[in-house]
């Protein structure tokens, strides 16, 4: 009779474990589902994948002056790979009024900037969740300035994209290792926009500052 029991309360347990194994997610599992398109963005920050989406679908004006300006590095800086640097710029054009005139065409960007088709969203996945799913799943939206960083090579379009509300930015681990086996010369250009509630606002971008190139060597 024991040894019946002991099995009925093992069975119970594995049965249990298999329904509700993994129920309790971690905080960063909590949150709501980046839309898959952005799967390879880096967000930092107070970012949202709705308004990168919204920066995405607008052609980018390449104003030195209205567009971001890099710090640091320099252009044509070779970067030793044993140490990873921060990449940092000026704000400008987040804040700066757009000048009459000045297009903003509501066309997609072209190849490297342009975003993959974009799927439906999966704000689905909060609504089976239930009332508690969807209050853990809720994102604030953005508000202010972002931007966005591309990392690109001939061969690799994409190499890193990093979408953040700061003005600098230090890749980790990964992300410097995806920059470092590049192996050749990277271009990044940096696109900023102002946003209320996941939106562009009018005259605040997107803005393109002038790009930079970079080469990480290894010793």
């Amino acid at each position: 009779m024991m040894r019946w029991l002991t099995r009925g309360v093992v069975a119970f347990s594995v049965a249990t474990a298999s329904v509700y194994g993994g129920a309790c997610l971690s905080p960063d599992e909590s949150e709501q589902p980046v839309d898959p398109a952005f799967a390879d963005v880096v967000f930092e920050g107070d970012t949202s994948d709705t308004a990168l989406a919204s920066l995405l679908e607008v052609a980018p004006v390449r104003d030195v002056l209205r567009g971001p300006r890099m710090v640091s590095p320099s252009a044509d800086s070779v970067l030793e790979a044993a140490s990873v640097i921060t990449f940092e710029w000026t704000p400008n054009g987040a804040t700066a009024a757009r000048a009459p005139g000045a297009p903003r065409a509501p066309t997609p960007l072209l190849n490297a900037l342009a975003a993959p088709e974009r799927q439906p969203s999966l704000a689905w996945l909060a609504a089976l969740l239930g009332p508690e799913g969807e209050a853990h799943a809720a994102r604030p939206a953005m508000l202010g300035p972002g931007y966005f960083l591309l990392f690109s090579t001939p061969e690799s379009p994409r190499l890193l994209r990093v979408f953040t509300t700061h003005t600098r930015y230090t890749p980790d681990e990964n992300a410097w290792a995806q920059l470092r086996t590049a192996g050749t010369w990277t271009k990044l250009i940096v696109v900023s926009a102002g946003f209320a509630r996941d939106a562009m606002l009018p005259g605040t971008g997107p803005f393109q500052g002038d790009p930079i190139e970079f080469c990480i060597e290894e010793h």
